[in-house]
């Protein structure tokens, strides 16, 4: 059906999605417009849904209907496939419970998605709304936090955050009848993991489709004070080294279907090679001395993972390759 579902989901949100709520209530929404607000309680241990309900109940009147639904298996792409399932739309807008939504969200979309038909995915602006600014060295790792300082051109892109992420819900059905799964899940309750959302951009180009980044959907991602220290991104990055691999295989499985594993093996440990020693100087003499710390780190991290899991590369080069191309690995 012609409209749009801001689907939002939450765990543990209480204290955080009365701002974000806020925010949806006062997007501009036209006349006749169908549109609706699906808040999905991923196993929350707190008050998160009676706060909604309350909320809710006070806001009957901005042209969106509303309702509350439970998902008790733990993960963002489960909270996802729950609100997608319940969702009458054929545009989904994933509102995280700590985005604030620019007041012409909607029509913006909208109106992007009706002018270009080939566009599944888009994404904009996500500027940085900090707790406090620890300092300068934050700045060249905003990318870590789904963020950024200046808005980029309008244009076709490989991949946009996740964070406000505009999709036609029609992608969901295509990927099932091919046979395609989304392997990632994304947050898991208060673990910062991620990917969820570069997979789905990946596989929606993979099957025909377009990634849009159109700088006019703006929105504000709240940046909790626990997520903006040093010691958290070196945390976070340990966590999130399997998703470098996982989507270095993906890449060159899209690009060359025929590509073997030991290529990949080959040219992935190449690169971090590589990327070892162009950062390591740049620790001590670059400008951005944490940030070149960070990708050191990551990388030095990945060249003894190739080596001590190589079993694992192997199998996810197996199930990467089977679930594009539904044969076998070599």
């Amino acid at each position: 059906m012609n409209g749009v579902s801001i689907l939002i989901c939450c765990y543990n949100s209480s204290l955080r999605i009365q701002e974000t709520l806020k925010h949806i209530f006062a997007l501009r929404v036209p006349d006749n417009f169908l549109g609706e607000v699906i808040l999905v309680n991923n196993n929350s241990s707190d008050n998160t849904k009676v706060v909604v309900l309350q909320t809710f109940e006070k806001h009957s009147d901005i042209g969106l209907t509303f309702k509350v639904i439970d998902e008790e298996k733990p993960g963002l792409s489960f909270a996802r496939a729950r609100g997608i399932q319940e969702s009458r739309f054929d545009l989904i807008i994933f509102c995280d419970d700590d985005n604030h939504l620019d007041s012409n969200y909607l029509l913006v979309a909208k109106k992007l998605f009706e002018t270009d038909l080939a566009i599944a995915v888009a994404g904009g602006w996500v500027k940085p709304k900090l707790d406090f600014y620890p300092g300068k060295w934050i700045e060249a790792n905003y990318a870590a936090l789904a963020v950024e300082a200046v808005s980029k051109e309008a244009g076709y892109v490989d991949w946009v955050f996740g964070a406000g992420m505009v999709v036609r819900k029609c992608i969901f059905d295509e990927l099932k009848e091919r046979g395609i799964q989304l392997h990632l899940t994304g947050r898991m309750g208060s673990k910062q993991t991620s990917g969820d959302d570069a997979e789905l951009c990946q596989l929606a180009r993979f099957i025909g489709y377009e990634v849009y980044y159109l700088p006019d959907l703006i929105l504000d991602h709240q940046i909790s004070r626990h997520r903006l220290t040093k010691l958290n991104f070196i945390k976070v990055n340990f966590m999130n080294v399997f998703m470098v691999v996982y989507f270095y295989i993906l890449d060159q499985l899209i690009r060359h279907s025929e590509i073997t594993f030991s290529s990949v093996r080959l040219s992935f440990l190449k690169a971090r090679l590589y990327y070892l020693l162009y950062f390591f100087p740049r620790i001590f003499l670059g400008k951005n001395s944490f940030y070149s710390f960070m990708m050191f780190y990551q990388n030095f991290q990945l060249v003894f993972w190739i080596f001590l899991r190589k079993k694992r590369f192997f199998e996810t080069f197996n199930a990467v390759k089977s679930n594009l191309y539904h044969d076998g690995g070599t």
